[in-house]
C-alpha cells in the first residue's frame, strides 16, 4: 500500500466522525503537505472499492467509515451530523417475510439534540 493511502486510511480509522474527503484532506495535508485533494479522492474510493471503507453518500456529501461491520446510521437531517447504529440496537427480526436476512443497512433520519435546541430558540 502506498505511503498516502496509509495516511488517508488511517485519518480516517482514527474518527467516528464520518469525514467528507475535504476533511480527510486537510488532516493528510498536516502529514504530507504536497498531497493533492485529488490523490485523496482517489485513495477514499480505493478504499472502498478494496472494502476497507464504506462511503456514505448524505444530502451534502460523501462520508467516509473505517467501520466496515454491520451497522447502520443515524443522520441529522439539519446538521449533517452521523453516528453508528450496530444492529443489535435496531433488535431486527432475522427473517422478514419468509426471507433469511443476511445484512441490512439502514439510516435513520431525524434531529440531533443540538439543532433541537437551536430550533426551539
Amino acid at each position: 500500500m502506498s505511503k498516502q493511502k496509509e495516511v488517508i486510511y488511517s485519518i480516517v480509522a482514527s474518527t467516528m466522525t464520518h469525514p467528507t474527503a475535504d476533511w480527510v484532506y486537510d488532516q493528510a495535508r498536516k502529514r504530507m503537505p504536497r498531497i493533492s485533494l485529488g490523490t485523496v479522492y482517489r485513495n477514499l474510493h480505493r478504499l472502498c472499492d478494496e472494502g476497507r471503507l464504506l462511503e456514505i453518500t448524505t444530502k451534502r456529501s460523501s462520508r467516509y467509515d473505517a467501520n466496515v461491520s454491520r451497522h447502520s446510521h443515524l443522520r441529522c437531517l439539519e446538521c449533517d451530523r452521523l453516528e453508528d447504529v450496530h444492529q443489535q440496537d435496531l433488535k431486527q427480526p432475522r427473517r422478514i417475510h419468509g426471507y433469511k436476512i443476511l445484512e441490512s443497512r439502514m439510516e435513520l433520519l431525524g434531529l440531533c439534540p443540538e439543532c433541537q435546541q437551536n430550533d426551539q430558540t
